[in-house]
This record gives structure tokens, C-alpha cells and sequence, in this order.
């Protein structure tokens, strides 16, 4: 966008509070990934706080998407928001876990209104991730598993024995 990563007019708004004092983190809260690379491009100042380790942009507040996983350093993930994530078959369950297992910081995870979620394959990396303090999963059937044309319960004992 424009106010993200400049344009014709200049560096843009975001270029110009980091170019200006302002502390980088905070506002790659607000950001979605594309927009965060775009505005560490932007800046002189963010360059210092674009890129982690990985390669990719810290991005404090993620909205959980399958196709953004490798765009962002998950590693910097505090807060991930995947509410009507479309889960829809066990694989992209297993995918889910797979990105959790790797966002080390994440304190508070919102994943509610996904009905087809398999708890089972979320337990392991569930029970790893440390600094969880915030856990929503509201309204998302963990106790049916109906993948298939029938319903059957899921055990939610390996569930909550992962939890923090």
C-alpha cells in the first residue's frame, strides 16, 4: 500500500515516523506481511528490525493464513489469529501443528469457528508451546470429528494434557 511502502510521493507515512524515531515493532503489529516487507524496504531506520534470523519479517500479530506461512518469521508470531481458518481436512490440520510447532513466542492463539479442527494432531504442538497464555477455540466442535459422511467423538484427554 501506499502509507506502507511509499510511492510516487516519497517514502510514505510509516517511512517517515520510523525515519523519525519511531520504534518499528509496534507498528508491524498492524501489518499484514507483504505490507511489513514493503515498509522495512521503505525505511532505513526498519531495516534494522525487518528481516529475524530466517530470512523473513518479524511479525508480532499474524492472521493465520495457509498460503502467508512462509512469508513471515514464525519464530516472532506472540499472538496468531486463526478464527474460520477453513480447516477442512485432517491435512491441513497437520499443516496447522506444523506452524505452531514453530512460533516459539506465541502467547495468545484465537482459533475458534473451525469445525473440523483434529484436536489429536493439534496436542503435540500445543504442549510445546510454552508461553501460551491465551487460548480460544470456541465453537469449534473439538469433540466431533465428521471428516467423513458420520460423526464420531474425539478423545480431548491428549488435548488438555498438552496444554500449558
Amino acid at each position: 500500500s501506499r502509507a506502507a511502502g511509499g510511492g510516487a510521493a516519497g517514502p510514505g507515512l510509516l517511512g517517515c515516523l520510523i525515519d523519525g524515531g519511531v520504534e518499528a515493532m509496534p507498528l508491524l503489529r498492524h501489518l499484514r506481511p507483504r505490507d511489513a516487507a514493503a515498509f522495512g524496504r521503505a525505511s532505513r531506520a526498519a531495516r534494522a528490525f525487518r528481516l529475524a534470523p530466517s530470512g523473513r519479517p518479524f511479525m508480532p500479530t499474524f492472521e493465520y493464513h495457509r498460503q502467508r506461512v512462509q512469508e513471515v518469521d514464525l519464530a516472532s508470531v506472540e499472538c496468531m489469529y486463526a478464527d474460520s481458518a477453513g480447516f477442512v481436512t485432517p491435512s491441513h490440520t497437520a499443516e496447522f501443528a506444523v506452524c505452531l510447532s514453530s512460533c516459539t513466542s506465541l502467547k495468545g492463539l484465537y482459533c475458534s469457528n473451525n469445525p473440523k479442527l483434529v484436536v489429536a494432531s493439534l496436542a503435540p504442538a500445543l504442549g510445546g508451546l510454552t508461553r501460551l497464555t491465551t487460548l480460544d477455540m470456541s465453537h469449534s466442535r473439538l469433540a466431533i470429528d465428521d471428516h467423513r459422511n458420520f460423526e464420531r467423538p474425539q478423545p480431548l484427554k491428549p488435548f488438555f494434557a498438552a496444554l500449558p
